[in-house]
């Protein structure tokens, strides 16, 4: 077994030699030190590091020593560099980051995948637009919506001292109309025009509108809309403050869930809902765009910007400060997929190593950028004047990396992976690869945000449930698009304008139902009929059948103003109409349909 001696046994015994003529001794010291000859010891530095490689020729040169000596001195510097292959490094909270890469084994287990990304259950068996959309605006949320709007609608009445049957009821098909012209209005981006210059009969206006709906109605429907029940609100609302809304978005949500298997790769990131009405949870963000708003917590799909979870975000419940809200986020977000090997990304809100650790043993990885503040990150990897741009350092510590980056002079970015396990440096542009996989996956939320603004049903309003309702309409249709597209992949694949398209066609298969129910009306106002004629829609003239049993009745004149009441037997052979003696012909042809 070859003898080894430390670098300060060598020291020591070529400063012990005093030059002495007892030449056994001289040569026993030059035999052991011989390396080159005998090579039986071997020098070894007092960190032991297995990687050290003795010089050659058994001696120290004086550039060694100059270059010990510089290292001394610096000992003294608060500010050292290390070396990334031979430090460690330790956080304020006392984690130990090692700088060598863990060693290699096989894949774990936490990123493996185990499920199909693609639309699952009621969405596989869709045919057209509209068919995507009731996959998360089903029957239950429609009934839900018109139960309570109804019921309102009637006790406001009564407290108006007003008889309740006035109330014309709303049913399926005229709520799923207001939906539809919602969303074209968002088509259009009307949302900011006023609904009396859509509905005129000038160039401002738009006669699908005034086809569809009145003005007045179509504004008292809106006004009266609520979801949940009025009369057992106060209670709920004791222990909950998004009462108001809450049985719906959990409706809506469970629908989001059980349509749409997510890819391997979702983003958890905040929304937030513009409005500047009252309520107890209303941020205040004077740097965002929409400065007065809600805050609603996303978890998004990164391959299509699917919404598959979500959870809104109410503020302080009582007088106790909220701690570890961000963990308590994500994990309330992540738990329909558990033990899915998904990874989610993160922004430096939310990223932990203690939210890291328990992701992992639930089979997720976690990726995200941390903030400069968090006790996770050891001082060396803080931003330094001394580390050179481009440079980075690593760090492992219990199944969790940790790279930090110098993108330019003094600034450092920080990231927490427990996805990655090894020092990869992208060749083209020098960055770690754990960046370039965070700028991959980051963007979901942010835009899925950027299309629910681009065309949004969103309108003004004082009530805070009904901005929670016009965002879900928003998601509803990114999804419904989502999943159309992925059972027809070729649907408009050429066009740049796919999601219009797309929105146009959802509003007008919701409106066309109303809108045949509504051309049938016998006494409509002649600017309606008018508009429904130039959408197309026609009222259907009676059967033979109809005629012959309908012509021995009187009826009042189709022409004449009904303060006249003028009835009459006769009918107009082309169209069926009553017509009276001032407005037929000999062949009993009336006035429209003899031009």
């Amino acid at each position: 077994m070859a003898k080894q001696f430390t670098a300060e046994q060598v020291c020591d015994q070529i400063l012990s030699y005093d030059g002495s003529d007892d030449e056994a001794v001289r040569e026993q010291i030059i035999d052991d030190f011989d390396d080159e000859e005998n090579k039986s010891f071997s020098i070894i530095s007092d960190n032991s590091d297995p990687e050290y490689e003795p010089d050659n020729t058994g001696e120290i040169s004086s550039e060694d020593d100059s270059d010990y000596d510089g290292e001394a001195a610096n000992q003294s510097e608060p500010a050292q560099v290390p070396t990334d292959e031979t430090e460690n490094y330790t956080s304020k909270n006392g984690l130990v980051w090692l700088s060598a890469d863990p060693p290699s084994s096989r894949t774990r287990g936490c990123n493996i995948c185990h499920t199909k990304a693609g639309p699952c259950g009621k969405a596989k068996l869709i045919l057209t637009e509209n068919d995507a959309l009731s996959c998360f605006l089903d029957d239950d949320i429609l009934h839900k919506v018109i139960q309570n709007t109804n019921q309102y609608a009637r006790m406001y009445m009564v407290s108006k001292g007003r008889d309740p049957n006035t109330w014309k009821r709303v049913d399926e098909t005229e709520m799923k109309a207001v939906i539809g012209v919602l969303y074209l209005l968002g088509v259009y981006r009307s949302q900011h025009e006023s609904l009396r210059s859509l509905w005129s009969s000038g160039h401002s206006g738009r006669p699908i509108f005034k086809a569809a709906f009145s003005i007045n109605r179509f504004e008292q429907i809106v006004s009266f809309m609520r979801f949940d029940d009025r009369n057992t609100r106060q209670v709920r609302k004791i222990n909950d403050k998004f009462a108001p809304f809450r049985s719906l978005w959990n409706a809506f949500n469970e629908n989001c869930r059980k349509n749409y298997n997510v890819g391997p790769y979702v983003t958890i990131d905040e929304q937030l809902i513009p409005f500047r009405g009252r309520c107890s949870f209303r941020q205040y963000m004077p740097k965002k765009p929409d400065k007065y708003s809600m805050k609603l917590f996303l978890m998004c799909d990164v391959a299509t910007a699917y919404t598959f979870n979500g959870l809104p975000y109410t503020g302080r419940e009582g007088d106790q400060r909220c701690t570890g809200l961000e963990e308590s986020v994500v994990k309330k977000l992540v738990e329909p997929i558990l033990n899915s090997g998904v990874n989610v990304t993160t922004d430096n809100w939310f990223t932990s190593a203690k939210l890291t650790a328990d992701l992992v043993c639930k089979h997720i990885t976690l990726l995200g950028t941390m903030h400069k503040n968090k006790p996770e990150i050891p001082p060396e990897f803080h931003a330094c004047k001394r580390r050179p741009v481009g440079s980075s350092l690593f760090g492992f510590c219990q199944k969790q990396a940790m790279v930090s980056y110098v993108p330019k002079r003094n600034k450092a970015v920080v990231l927490l992976s427990s996805m990655h396990d090894k020092k990869e440096i992208d060749e083209v542009s020098g960055k770690p690869v754990m960046i370039l996989d965070y700028n991959k996956t980051k963007g979901p939320v942010g835009h899925v945000d950027q299309l629910c603004h681009t065309y949004s049903v969103q309108r003004r309003t004082k009530r805070w449930p009904l901005p929670y309702f016009y965002n879900c309409l928003n998601l509803a249709a990114i999804n419904a698009q989502v999943v159309f597209v992925a059972k027809f992949p070729d649907w408009e694949a050429a066009s740049p304008h796919r999601r219009r398209i797309f929105l146009e066609n959802l509003g007008l298969q919701l409106l066309r139902p109303w809108m045949q129910e509504r051309a049938q009306v016998p006494r409509l106002p002649r600017a309606s009929q008018s508009a429904l004629k130039r959408c197309g829609f026609m009222k259907q003239n009676p059967t033979e059948e109809e005629q012959q049993t309908g012509a021995r009745k009187r009826r009042r004149c189709h022409i004449c103003p009904s303060s006249l009441d003028r009835k009459t037997v006769d009918r107009c052979c082309e169209c069926g109409h009553p017509c009276c003696n001032d407005h037929k012909r000999v062949t009993f042809i009336c006035d429209y349909c003899s031009h």
